[in-house]
């Protein structure tokens, strides 16, 4: 029987552990935190698949198909995913007192992003859908500004 992606992975004291809402996986040089869903799925797809014979390419396709990732400090593998989802898997990670410094941790997770506005910037008013004058103003409008290819007649609502 040849070796799976998965026994060549956690070959070399690789293990994991499951902490509710975070899964740890260590592997050969490597560690990283991930949801157990996830962790699941990867799982079974590296069950299903053959190993290359090479670890470290095995390991690198195993780590690459995580969307989300919390690396760990000097682990070589990249914080990554879902903000909202990081930010779940860090507060439990602090409810289960662990400590976050060996942990890649984005510094700004829990700040969301902002988009700047010029000042005096308000959303442009949209009439209503059942507001039938609005409608048929908004049409007449469109249809003065918007000269008619020659051989169409433009529709104009009654």
């Amino acid at each position: 029987m040849s070796a799976t992606v998965l026994t060549s992975v956690l070959a070399h004291g690789g293990r994991t552990s499951r902490y509710g809402e975070f899964t740890i996986v260590h592997m050969h040089n490597c560690s990283f935190i991930t949801t157990p869903m996830e962790y699941m799925q990867m799982q079974n797809w590296a069950r299903g698949r053959t190993s290359t014979g090479n670890p470290a390419r095995d390991r690198t396709t195993f780590v690459e198909r995580f969307e989300t990732v919390l690396g760990r400090i000097g682990g070589g593998v990249a914080t990554r995913g879902n903000r909202s989802v990081l930010s779940r898997i860090i507060k439990a990670m602090k409810a289960n007192s662990m400590f976050l410094e060996e942990w890649s941790v984005p510094r700004d997770l829990d700040q969301g992003m902002e988009m700047k506005r010029p000042r005096g910037w308000a959303p442009a008013a949209r009439p209503a859908a059942t507001d039938a004058a609005a409608v048929a103003a908004v049409a007449a409008v469109a249809t003065t500004d918007v000269a008619a290819p020659s051989g169409v007649t433009p529709i104009v609502p009654k």
